[in-house]
């Protein structure tokens, strides 16, 4: 512990250093000083890696290079080039300044000339459906996602499969997961996962599974990650979706684990589903609807301003006093009003309700990081619960 806060105060001290060294720039009268410091101060911040310099709640974007224009476009600008970074004066480097909670992390992309690049001096990137984005973490943010695999973690296994709906009229296709060790466990909880490919390719959500479950921090979950086909009318219009969920896709992986002596609980308390955006508002749908199969609800920035809001009018909220919601969102440009309204009509008809808000945007790096968070407020409790028995 001590061996931390002393590698955390130097990684401060040298921030604060660099912050310094930028400032000081700006009254340098020496025009030839200045562009050679401008040019070490580039140099050293690169070579330990500190684009941006992040210190106490500011961020301090730079880029050295011959350019006529340099913005940034980020989770914070509703990813429009909003940020402008100005260039002090005879040096060749471009600076920006903003304020950020203390525990945020957020995404971004340099536009230099126009054109959209990663930060050139930025190593740390997160990969989201639309490609990859430079990534930065204030001070005080702590990566508690789960999603690094480690040589000596218990996997689990995926299989693919595929089913022919009779709701939906078509071929569908779903992955399985298997937890690790599940064949020494009984009445395992299940999870539906919607978007299950960007879940497992993006997301890394078995892996956190993997990690969750190997270090005993949760309780054995199986899971089922379901590609959608016509999103953008499958969530948000579907009549047919919901049934397929649940009175097709439930039965056919309950066969599938038996088949594999994976003992799957039926109780509606083990069993969750769980989506972000517009995954987070069919996922409420489904739950609501279903509340004697889905007794867990996990929407992670859930799209509630679909059709004017009528998911908070929504005749089936009678139901939600038997189901556990676990509310997730971003507080950067996300869906954080949304989801505390749904807190307050939750709350005011007496469902079970954790809500958890962090510092981050609307991206699969803020559900791919919090994850491991509604894992834990589902499957902790569960685990406990399941020794005292």
């Amino acid at each position: 512990m001590h061996y931390q806060l002393c590698i955390t105060w130097g990684f401060r001290e040298m921030n604060q250093q660099y912050v310094d060294r930028l400032l000081s720039l700006m009254t340098m009268s020496d025009k030839d000083r200045r562009s050679q410091e401008a040019k070490s101060l580039w140099d050293d911040v690169v070579l330990t890696q500190k684009v941006p310099i992040v210190q106490n709640n500011k961020a301090y974007f730079l880029h050295y290079g011959d350019a006529n224009q340099v913005l940034i476009a980020g989770d914070w600008t509703f990813w429009q080039p909003a940020l402008i970074l100005e260039r002090i004066q005879d040096t060749k480097l471009f600076y920006a300044i903003h304020e950020f909670p203390d525990t945020a992390r957020l995404q971004y992309k340099t536009i230099i000339n126009g054109n959209w690049i990663l930060d050139p001096a930025n190593r740390r990137t997160s990969i989201e459906g639309f490609g990859m984005n430079s990534e930065f973490w204030m001070p005080r943010y702590k990566d508690e996602s789960y999603q690094t695999i480690t040589e000596d973690m218990n996997r689990g296994h995926i299989t693919r499969h595929s089913l022919y709906s009779n709701q939906m009229k078509q071929q569908r296709e779903i992955f399985c997961y298997l937890p690790p060790n599940y064949q020494h466990q009984s009445d395992i909880p299940l999870l539906l996962i919607q978007d299950g490919s960007e879940a497992i390719s993006i997301g890394h959500f078995n892996t956190v599974l993997d990690n969750l479950i190997s270090q005993n921090i949760v309780r054995s979950c199986a899971a089922v990650f379901i590609p959608p086909i016509d999103r953008m009318h499958e969530y948000p219009e579907s009549n047919a979706y919901p049934r397929f969920i649940a009175e097709e896709v439930i039965p056919f992986v309950r066969a599938y684990y038996a088949s594999q002596q994976c003992s799957i609980s039926h109780k509606p308390q083990d069993t969750a589903i769980t989506g972000a955006s517009l995954g987070g508002l069919v996922s409420t749908k489904i739950a609501l609807q279903y509340p004697d199969i889905f007794g867990v609800c996990i929407p992670q920035s859930p799209s509630y301003w679909w059709n004017h809001g009528d998911i908070y009018n929504a005749k089936e909220l009678r139901n939600a006093n038997k189901i556990h919601f676990i509310l997730q969102t971003g507080t950067i440009c996300d869906a954080r009003q949304l989801t505390l309204r749904m807190l307050r009509i939750l709350q005011s008809i007496g469902a079970n309700v954790d809500y958890q808000e962090y510092h981050q945007g609307h991206t699969w790096g803020n559900w791919r990081s919090n994850f491991a968070y509604a894992m834990k407020a589902w499957l902790s409790d569960n685990l406990r619960k399941n020794k005292a028995a």
